[in-house]
């Protein structure tokens, strides 16, 4: 009996062992797997903010591009006032000739009105092309501003992303340690219930041990204090005066669930007599 009740107590303990460590590894498990994923989290963030930051170096390349473009608009624009310039000049000589052929004094008269003709188209034929010039650099200038704007907001969530990559890495870290803790406190768990089922065992096998030399003491004759239900001590006759010819009786003393043979004591004339 003794045997089998350390057996079933050996069994109970495994089993709660087992559970421990299926238990502690479950919830490692699970940890681990939040780990894994707020990495890639982590990694796509980065990859992201990469991909954010090129762009916005794209839109400072076009910004530059668009600078450049307005130092063309700006080049254009003076060969254009350069040939009307020219024009002018060429004009007022080719009047100025046909008046002196004609005979007409220049600065007077039809010569002037001619002259003063020819100014007034130039005059509008140049503001014309400055305010032209004007609005297409500003134009310009608006495109090249919405490309560095573009190109700052970029930059600015590249920078969220990295934050966030370096959060998720935080995370990843925390989940991890929490992982090893529960594996850790599985492995404590299991050592403490280890020893709680060792020391149950150890304490049954020496109980048993005691009651095995407690029975086997009965059987010699020698008198036990009652360390057990169900010892009993019958006494063959309680009746004093020296009774002669007295036999005592056989009676069956159980200690522990053992049948032991008595053994009679003669404690003296007129004193009773006892079976152990």
């Amino acid at each position: 009996m003794c045997s089998l009740t350390l057996a079933l107590t050996g069994i109970t303990t495994g089993l709660q062992m087992a559970g421990q460590y299926q238990q502690s590894r479950s919830q490692a498990y699970q940890y681990e797997a939040q780990a894994d994923a707020a990495k890639a989290q982590a990694e796509a963030a980065r990859l992201q903010a990469k991909y954010q930051q090129e762009q916005a170096d794209a839109e400072y390349q076009n910004a530059r591009i668009q600078n450049r473009k307005g130092e063309q608009i700006a080049e254009q624009y003076a060969q254009q006032q350069r040939q009307l310039d020219a024009k002018r000049r060429l004009v007022t000589g080719q009047q100025n000739a046909q008046a002196g052929a004609s005979g007409i004094v220049g600065g007077l008269g039809s010569g002037l009105d001619i002259y003063n003709a020819g100014m007034d188209a130039w005059n509008e034929d140049s503001m014309n092309l400055l305010n032209n010039q004007r609005n297409s650099m500003y134009d310009n200038y608006l495109k090249e501003v919405n490309l560095r704007n573009s190109g700052n907001a970029l930059v600015a969530q590249s920078a969220n992303t990295n934050i966030q990559a370096r959060q998720y890495d935080r995370q990843a870290s925390n989940l991890r340690a929490q992982a090893s803790a529960a594996k850790t406190a599985g492995n404590w768990a299991m050592v403490g219930t280890l020893l709680g089922g060792a020391a149950s065992m150890y304490g049954m096998a020496s109980n048993s041990a005691s009651a095995a030399g407690g029975a086997s003491s009965a059987g010699t004759g020698t008198a036990q204090m009652p360390t057990a239900a169900g010892y009993k001590a019958i006494a063959a006759d309680t009746a004093f005066g020296g009774l002669s010819g007295y036999t005592p009786q056989t009676v069956a003393t159980s200690w522990g669930g053992y049948q032991v043979a008595p053994k009679v004591f003669n404690l003296g004339p007129n004193t009773p007599k006892y079976m152990f």
